[in-house]
Formats: C-alpha cells, sequence, structure tokens
C-alpha cells in the first residue's frame, strides 16, 4: 500500500512539473491549450487513485493514457484553436475558424456599403474592434493591416507591430506581421522586413514567410523576380487551395507560368460549383492565370471559356456588391480581347 502510494505521488509530481514547464512555454498560446494541459496532470492524479487496486496491466494502460493525453491535449486542441498552429506539423495557410471568416466578409460588406471619407472611417472602426477581440488571430491582424494602410497609411503600422514583435521575441505571428507593417514603404524598411524573415524561425507560418518575401523581392531596390517566383512557388506548394488574393496577384504579376495554370486548374475546379458571391470573386484571377499559362489550344480557346464563364455568371441574381459588376466587365474584356 505505501509503495503503491509513494510510486502514485512521484509519478504525479513528474506531470505536474512537466505540464508546469509546457505551459510556461505556451504562454503565448490561448488559454484553453494551458488548460489542457492542467487536466492532463489532474487526469493522471485521478487515474492513479482510481485504478490503484487494479491489476498492474490495467495500471500501465492507465498511465499510458495519462501520458498521451499530456502531449496529445495541447497538440489536438492547438490544432482547432491556437493561432499559430505552433504546436502542430501542419501549416497555416487561411483563417483557421469559420466564424472569424464570416465575420471578416460581414466587416467587408459594411465597408462596401459607404464612401468616401465614412469608408475610412467605417474600415478603421471595424480593424480595431475585429483585432481587439482577436489578438492572437493572425488573419485578423493581417486583413487589420490591410484596412489600416489603406486609410491611414503604413506608419501607425509599424510602430504598432514594432512594439508588438518586441513585446513577444521569438514569436514568428509577430515578426512576420512586423515585416508585413514594413513592406511597401521604403527601400530601408523592405531590406529590414527581409532580414527579419530570414531570422524567423521554421513554424507553421511559414508560407507567409514565403509570400511576404515574394511581395518584397518583386519591387524597390530589393527587386529580384526570379527570387520572388521561387517564394512565390513556395506558398503555393504549402497552401494550393487557398484563394489569398495578394498570392495570385503575383503569380499573374510575375509567377511562372507553370504554376499559373496549376493554380487556374485548381481555382476554377473550386469555383465550378461554389455560390458564394464572395468567393466567385476570384474569377478574375482563374481568367488571367489561363491567359497567363497559354495552353496547347492557344489563347482563343481560353478567351472563348472565359466568354462561356461571364454568360453563367450573368444569369446569376446580382449580389449586392459593387464588386460583381466589375468582375463581368472584366470578363468581357478579356473575352474580346481587349
Amino acid at each position: 500500500m505505501i509503495g503503491t502510494l509513494t510510486n502514485h505521488l512521484w509519478q504525479s509530481t513528474v506531470f505536474a512539473l512537466v505540464a508546469g514547464l509546457l505551459a510556461a512555454a505556451l504562454r503565448s498560446n490561448r488559454a484553453n491549450v494551458r488548460y489542457w494541459l492542467w487536466f492532463a496532470a489532474s487526469f493522471k492524479f485521478l487515474v492513479n487513485c482510481r485504478v490503484g487496486r487494479k491489476s498492474s496491466a490495467t495500471r500501465k494502460a492507465a498511465l499510458a493514457l495519462a501520458a498521451v493525453l499530456a502531449v496529445a491535449a495541447p497538440v489536438a486542441v492547438g490544432m482547432v484553436t491556437a493561432p499559430l498552429r505552433a504546436q502542430t506539423a501542419g501549416l497555416m495557410c487561411t483563417e483557421p475558424d469559420p466564424a472569424i471568416r464570416l465575420e471578416l466578409q460581414s466587416a467587408d460588406d459594411k465597408i462596401l456599403q459607404v464612401d468616401g471619407i465614412a469608408r475610412d472611417q467605417e474600415a478603421q472602426t471595424l480593424a480595431r474592434e475585429l483585432v481587439d477581440r482577436y489578438p492572437d488571430d493572425f488573419i485578423v491582424h493581417m486583413r487589420y493591416q490591410q484596412w489600416i494602410r489603406a486609410t491611414t497609411g503604413p506608419a501607425a503600422l509599424i510602430e504598432r507591430y514594432k512594439s508588438l514583435a518586441a513585446a513577444h521575441p521569438g514569436n514568428p505571428m509577430f515578426a512576420i506581421l512586423y515585416a508585413q507593417a514594413l513592406r511597401n514603404t521604403n527601400a530601408a524598411n523592405a531590406s529590414q522586413a527581409i532580414e527579419i524573415l530570414k531570422s524567423v524561425a521554421a513554424s507553421p507560418l511559414d508560407p507567409w514567410v514565403h509570400l511576404t518575401l515574394a511581395e518584397l523581392y518583386s519591387w524597390g531596390k530589393s527587386a529580384d523576380l526570379a527570387q520572388a517566383s521561387t517564394h512565390l512557388d513556395a506558398w503555393f506548394g504549402a497552401c494550393p487551395t487557398v484563394t489569398n488574393w495578394n498570392a495570385l496577384s503575383g503569380l499573374i504579376g510575375y509567377g511562372s507560368a507553370a504554376t499559373a495554370a496549376n493554380e487556374a486548374a485548381t481555382l476554377r475546379a473550386q469555383l465550378e460549383n461554389e455560390t458564394d458571391p464572395h468567393l466567385l470573386l476570384s474569377w478574375r484571377f482563374v481568367w488571367l492565370l489561363e491567359l497567363k499559362a497559354q495552353p496547347a489550344a492557344g489563347p482563343a480557346a481560353v478567351r472563348q471559356q472565359i466568354a462561356s464563364d461571364v454568360a453563367r455568371l450573368e444569369a446569376i441574381p446580382a449580389p449586392n456588391d459593387n464588386r460583381w459588376p466589375e468582375l463581368l466587365e472584366t470578363g468581357r474584356h478579356l473575352a474580346a480581347n481587349q
């Protein structure tokens, strides 16, 4: 009895120490990751108490289960909710949470319903509300940067993300966001952003390192279109089914024809049966990528296909989005070779 109790106490103590160390290491993740760590340690304590009188085989099975929970629980939760996916082997390419994606779409709709100064004010308000509500979500921060850059310029963004990067040393998310804030400003900032990204440790956010480097190498004194194309290929290699408009615009401008052909086919397959108007706006990228790829059938066949696509889209009830008529007009011009 004494021996069993002693074993139980030292094993539970070791589990608690390991949980404490992991919780400290994961302090930049959401609280529920650390919750599951402590849950695993508590489960270990409970299991020993409940199976103390069971057979040796049962105790071993329970210990094995507790060990699996100690390692797998934070990883499993991280795969679903942790903003950086830092404890997973998978790569983060797009919005991890459908609810957040819907909020971002709703914000886009609200911004498009107003014009002029009112639109800028609405964008700034919604951007701040979202980033305050989801301070650990990478995609929300990216959208925040997009809206704030368009309405107030990059200076405030650079200061904000410089401070956040300094407050989170070694955190890939804030390093990448700081580099994103620095891009498209001046040569010195572009060089600094490139050096920051080269020093970022490997993480599930690696595709964003490549995409940001592609953007930085695509213009200004740092321009190196071969490097830009290489990093763009790395983005699409990691995230082939993700509809990122910045990446697709880059692919049209300076990407390889082979990657353009692959992405055009992938995106066309995704959009063929799509009904969401927000996603259907991506048809313009399909058309431009197909023209860039220049298939064996030639540009005439591509333009004939574009005309067929436009006719099908014209039959859809037009959404309340001023980008929709622009999409159809773009398709008509491309089909007519204008």
